[in-house]
């Protein structure tokens, strides 16, 4: 039997996964270097290991709402074909 392993992670009262395969790290929020004249789902980029990395709040994205990030908020960083990405949820549930 195939299995997918998957980490689930909470955006307001609703869980959501990703393949845990894309999922190439996860880190306590970071300051965030805002870009201007780019859409409001992007929050900016961080250097990641000397890269610089765009960084989208998943709240913009599926809910169209603005989110007060804390100090421990994740930072889920997804590799989709050689393209890294920063994603701002608001849990991690399970890996």
């Amino acid at each position: 039997m195939n299995q997918m392993h998957i980490l689930t992670f909470r955006l307001s009262q609703q869980a959501f996964a990703f393949p845990i395969d894309i999922v190439d790290q996860i880190i306590d929020m970071v300051a965030i270097l805002p870009l201007p004249k780019t859409e409001p789902l992007f929050e900016g980029v961080i250097n990641l290991h000397g890269r610089m990395v765009p960084v989208i709040s998943m709240h913009r994205l599926l809910f169209n709402t603005a989110y007060s990030a804390g100090l421990h908020t994740p930072i889920l960083f997804v590799k989709i074909g050689n393209q890294m990405t920063g994603l701002i949820v608001d849990e991690v549930l399970n890996v």
